[in-house]
């Protein structure tokens, strides 16, 4: 296993030396679109299926095309490629693993274990994440799936001849995607035109909703009942959340901030 095998693994570009590193619950969707673009694949991706991510796990990555780039990178050495990063605040992108862990089978077998809790009846709360990953290896080698894992990367640490880091929430992804595109010789893109990232926008991501109640982080949400909408900022900005970001993810802090 090398760095480019190990999941989830960078898109390459075929037009320059670039490499894009992504993270599950760090604008994945957004930026897939963003290098379909940029590899004129994206009308492929929606002839293939609507979800973006079946072409890129069934079609991208085992392609020839990918292959070559990745024995290409092997062989010059990263030192004259450029990698661009693009990354989440830990806090707000453990919310958004937690809501997607409540959603789909990702810890439920863990939770069943370490917990004694069946998700399928009662739910899971944000204190109940914490405490079943609490302990773990969460490096993306690890085992589990990459949703609740970190963000940190064995591609972070090669020696790439430059490395732009775009924090998602420090600024807007758009406008730093097209100056990194700019810097490294890739498309810019009028994000406004794209149907897909409206498709995005409407089928994908969710509305963030108020919640009343004090125990927001102990509350057990449901699969099923919370599709479209979630209680975003409410988990956020509980007190006890920083502290759960910093059990789970405290190595992120310093590696996902925004660089030039």
């Amino acid at each position: 296993m090398n760095y480019l095998t190990v999941e989830p693994r960078a898109f390459l570009s075929t037009r320059q030396n670039v490499a894009i590193s992504w993270s599950p619950k760090a604008g994945c969707s957004h930026v897939l679109v963003w290098f379909l673009l940029q590899e004129n694949l994206l009308h492929a991706a929606n002839q293939f299926h609507r979800w973006p991510h079946s072409f890129r796990a069934r079609v991208y990555e085992q392609s020839q095309a990918r292959a070559g780039r990745v024995r290409q990178l092997l062989s010059d050495g990263p030192e004259g490629w450029t990698l661009i990063k693009v990354t989440r605040d830990p806090l707000k992108r453990m919310i958004a693993s937690f809501r997607h862990s409540v959603e789909y089978s990702l810890i439920d077998e863990l939770v069943a274990e370490r917990l004694g809790i069946d998700m399928k009846q009662k739910g899971l709360s944000l204190r109940d994440y914490t405490t079943a990953l609490s302990g773990l290896s969460l490096k993306l080698d690890g085992g589990l799936d990459m949703h609740v894992c970190k963000q940190e990367q064995p591609i972070w640490h090669q020696p790439f001849r430059k490395i732009i880091t775009i924090n998602m929430d420090e600024c807007d992804l758009n406008v730093a995607l097209n100056a990194a595109a700019r810097e490294t010789g890739l498309k810019e893109i009028d994000f406004g035109q794209v149907e897909k990232l409206k498709w995005l926008r409407r089928e994908h991501y969710a509305e963030d909703v108020d919640f009343d109640q004090a125990d927001v982080v102990d509350f057990r949400f449901k699969r099923g009942e919370w599709q479209g909408k979630f209680p975003k900022t409410s988990l956020q900005r509980a007190p006890e959340a920083a502290q759960f970001a910093r059990i789970l993810y405290d190595s992120d802090f310093d590696q996902v901030r925004t660089r030039v």
